[in-house]
């Protein structure tokens, strides 16, 4: 099993919790050195995508993507922080991009 340390991280005016997730979701392998991973903490209603070194299993910080969940077993994204922006609207939540398409071209090698 995969050790995580998540540090205290300000994404615009998110921050992720210092303590290790709740879950964890391979989301997508960008390459073969790298893929996103989507993490959880359910107490207090956060996500994050961050990217996940394959070889070393370490997960790289700062996140590229931190999100809000409304209340309830839904999760329903109420604000999203992508790359410091606070994208609080329907729009952009409901037509998120690609994970892979969060980090550039030459950290896909």
């Amino acid at each position: 099993m995969m050790a995580l340390l998540v540090l205290l991280l300000a994404v615009g005016d998110a921050e992720i919790p210092t303590r290790a997730p709740d879950g964890r979701r391979l989301l997508q392998i960008c390459g073969e050195e790298s893929a996103i991973v989507h993490l959880v903490w359910n107490d207090e209603r956060r996500g994050a995508y961050t990217l996940l070194d394959l070889h070393s299993g370490a997960v790289l910080l700062p996140p590229l993507v931190v999100m809000t969940y409304a209340p309830g077993d839904d999760r329903d994204i109420t604000h999203t922080y992508f790359r410091g922006r606070d994208w609080a609207n329907e729009e952009f939540t409901s037509a998120f991009p690609q994970p892979c398409s969060l980090i550039r071209r030459e950290e896909r090698a």
